[in-house]
């Protein structure tokens, strides 16, 4: 038996728990940034089409890779293959969003680390999102992305190729979309000599990218507001005309 800070020879247990707390924080924080954003559904529908490729991926890797052998106990029992349980297990292991303190123990999600995947996501978002001029909380949401990924090695969640491929992949998904976001003249390209063109996505980011007019600026107002405005807006247009 391995001693600290490996509790078993299946690492320590403690450690993930600590992951999953991390990520809570980094997400919360990061939809508190797209949410109070002064152009909340353009960062929005980025956030969940970036996010929504890791998923994908992550899903992509539990059904297709081979499961290596695991400790006694780790997996969940299989369903008896009926529609009833296998909707009921979908609904339990998305409403827990995959995470252990919720009581989901997923299996096979080798090769791709999904928890690096929304630590590195969030992290990126806060980052790309927050003012410049907060340079001590950017130290500190890096800090606690680099423990949270640290502790996933801590517990024996993932091999370390597993968190390197999910953070290269993730990274450079949002970086490549926001590089391209960034010149208007590409999003409303329709040349195929773009090399940026070539990615799979280029259609998605077209649509929703085109009438965006460049990089958005870091700026933020209360969701209120801006509720508030849209009532008023709507109110306004269904208005009875007055009689002449």
């Amino acid at each position: 038996t391995a001693k600290w800070p490996f509790e078993t020879e299946y690492g320590n247990h403690v450690c993930f728990k600590l992951t999953e707390i991390i990520i809570l924080s980094l997400v919360i924080l990061s939809q508190l940034h797209i949410i109070t954003h002064v152009h909340f559904s353009i960062v929005f529908r980025r956030f969940l089409f970036h996010v929504g490729t890791g998923i994908s991926i992550f899903e992509a890797s539990l059904t297709i890779l081979p499961v290596p052998k695991l400790p006694p106990g780790h997996c969940m029992p299989k369903t008896d293959g009926s529609i009833e349980q296998i909707l009921g297990r979908a609904w339990k292991t998305l409403s827990g969003a995959g995470m252990d303190m919720a009581g989901m123990n997923m299996c096979g999600d080798y090769m791709y680390s999904g928890h690096t995947s929304i630590i590195t996501s969030s992290a990126l978002f806060i980052l790309e999102y927050s003012p410049r001029r907060w340079w001590v909380y950017h130290y500190v949401v890096q800090i606690a992305a680099t423990i949270g990924v640290f502790c996933i090695l801590i517990a024996h969640e993932h091999y370390t190729i597993d968190i390197i491929i999910a953070y290269y992949i993730v990274s450079n998904h949002f970086w490549m979309y926001h590089t391209m976001a960034s010149f208007p003249e590409i999003s409303t390209s329709l040349s195929t000599r773009v090399p940026l063109a070539r990615a799979w996505w280029w259609r998605i980011f077209r649509f929703m990218e085109v009438n965006v007019p460049g990089p958005l600026p870091i700026a933020h107002e209360n969701p209120i507001s801006r509720i508030h405005r849209a009532f008023t807006k709507y109110s306004t247009k269904t208005q009875p005309l007055s009689p002449i």
